[in-house]
């Protein structure tokens, strides 16, 4: 594979590594350091990724030491070298309390860190109404969970804006100290939902939902247990279209799979 990279970068050894349904990712080794490279999807645009976006809020994380160190991005090819974070040596045990606990603590982390840029923030409704219009099948039982979504939307009542993730699952957290990765979707946004996202990426059962919730507010967090419940068809609902956009874009079956799957839910 040939990319243009900068000149601090080039001459390397690209190693393909495994994992994400989107992007094309890397290992690049370059005299004697290791450093994780990211091509993304050129369908960026139309899954609603605003790069820009994406490379600021990855700075920003980084900061605070929720990311891997960003050095190079070129936010209009979807190009992003970080710092290589090795997994967890043995790989962590997601049916562990005491990972469990650690995530919810490192969720509320994430939460406070103060951004209030009004670019950075994410409309769900207007999101999910952004897929729709990017799609051509849309079956009954579809649209009636869509418009289940958008009236649990409405009803909830208003919430203050925290940096959110909105994408958290096992394999964009890496490392001991649980640093996470692939920032596409970040946000100022809802907690609500970037919580309700890790329930289902994790597959979290009624009980196991309370442990990182309570983890979660005894590290500060400040969001309730009904809102999170609540907010778990809006992220059934966004995994759904998402899935659906890529399908009719790609025919890869994966996707009309994880649509099926979602909805098979409801």
């Amino acid at each position: 594979m040939t990319l243009c990279l900068p000149p601090r970068f080039s001459g390397g050894v690209l190693t393909p590594v495994s994992g994400g349904l989107t992007n094309q990712s890397y290992r690049l080794d370059l005299q004697g350091e290791t450093f994780f490279l990211r091509q993304g999807t050129p369908m960026a645009a139309r899954l609603g990724i605003r790069r820009q976006r994406e490379q600021t809020l990855h700075h920003i994380a980084a900061q605070h030491g929720m990311a891997p160190q960003l050095h190079y991005a070129a936010p209009e090819r979807g190009l992003l070298i970080t710092d290589w974070v090795a997994p967890c040596q043995p790989l962590r045990d997601w049916s562990d309390d005491a990972a469990l606990i650690q995530l919810g603590t490192r969720i509320a982390g994430l939460h406070g860190i103060p951004v209030t840029v009004p670019s950075l923030q994410l409309d769900l409704k207007a999101h999910i109404h952004f897929y729709l219009a990017r799609i051509c099948l849309r079956e009954r039982a579809l649209m009636q969970l869509v418009e289940r979504g958008l009236d649990c939307l409405t009803g909830l009542p208003v919430f203050t804006p925290v940096f959110c993730h909105n994408d958290i699952h096992a394999d964009n957290v890496l490392g001991d100290a649980m640093l996470l990765v692939d920032w596409e979707y970040a946000s100022v946004g809802d907690g609500a939902f970037d919580l309700a996202v890790v329930c289902r990426m994790f597959e979290l059962d009624a009980g196991r939902q309370q442990r990182l919730l309570q983890a979660y507010w005894d590290a500060g967090g400040r969001i309730s247990a009904e809102r999170v419940t609540a907010m778990l068809l809006v992220a059934d609902v966004m995994a759904m279209l998402w899935a659906r956009v890529f399908w009719e874009a790609t025919a890869d079956a994966r996707f009309d799979s994880l649509y099926q799957r979602l909805l098979a839910r409801w």
